[in-house]
């Protein structure tokens, strides 16, 4: 079982699983996995060039769990925008 440190307890009442986001003074956008704690930053059009970002420390044995979470993420996160906001990564 995979166990992540300074993560929060899942709750069912809390946000959507991904949120978007423009990141003010800049021409991007922030879009967050909040069931894994991971941040993409991408500029319009280019979310193939987008910046990753983990906001909990793994525990060490998770790390390369982490790296399965990040990878799966570019098709959930991918497919979410597709869905909902293409206009933003064409």
């Amino acid at each position: 079982m995979s166990r992540m440190l300074n993560k929060p307890a899942k709750n069912i009442m809390e946000k959507e699983r991904f949120t978007i986001e423009k990141v003010p003074m800049k021409e991007e956008w922030l879009c967050t996995d909040n069931e894994n704690g991971i941040e993409c930053y991408f500029e319009q059009g280019k979310f193939e060039e987008k910046k990753v970002v983990v906001k909990y420390m793994p525990d060490p044995s998770d790390i390369l769990e982490m790296n399965k979470d990040v990878e799966n993420l570019d098709v959930d996160m991918l497919n979410w925008l597709r869905k909902y906001h293409l206009d933003k990564i064409s």
